[in-house]
């Protein structure tokens, strides 16, 4: 199970215990974004949804449209990657790192971004992963030349 997002008073979210335990605070911040962007996103539809206890919730997700699932992911996702890593911040951090770049290493993004993505992630506290798809994504070290 995951975390969720008490939609009854939309103050509160639950984070399934052993996902609580077992990950970093990296994840876990990530997380709490992403369940935020739910409540800010999708309000609308969380008022069409009115979730009484856990087990409604997960039967919701077990019976959810596959694609229309996707989307709502991705959404909380590209929300929590935005809130906890600022545009104008990463520009400044990718300027930065894109200066340790050994010269031998070609100007080629795809083997770029795995290397300043282990750096900059430190610095906003979230996983590669988080990076490598905003900088992907957005197209910022092209953007930056």
């Amino acid at each position: 199970m995951y975390a969720l997002s008490d939609f009854q008073d939309k103050k509160t979210i639950i984070i399934d215990k052993d996902i609580y335990m077992h990950n970093n605070s990296n994840k876990l911040r990530f997380l709490l974004a992403h369940e935020i962007g739910h409540l800010i996103l999708h309000n609308a539809l969380l008022d069409i949804f009115r979730f009484d206890n856990v087990n409604f919730w997960i039967e919701f997700h077990r019976s959810a449209d596959q694609q229309q699932y996707e989307y709502l992911e991705g959404h909380a996702n590209e929300f929590a990657g935005r809130l906890l890593v600022p545009y104008e911040r990463l520009l400044q951090e990718v300027k930065q790192a894109l200066k340790r770049v050994p010269a031998q290493m070609t100007m080629n993004i795809e083997e770029i971004i795995p290397f300043l993505a282990p750096s900059i992630c430190k610095v906003f506290e979230v996983s590669d992963q988080v990076l490598e798809v905003r900088l992907s994504r957005e197209n910022i070290i092209n953007n930056l030349k």
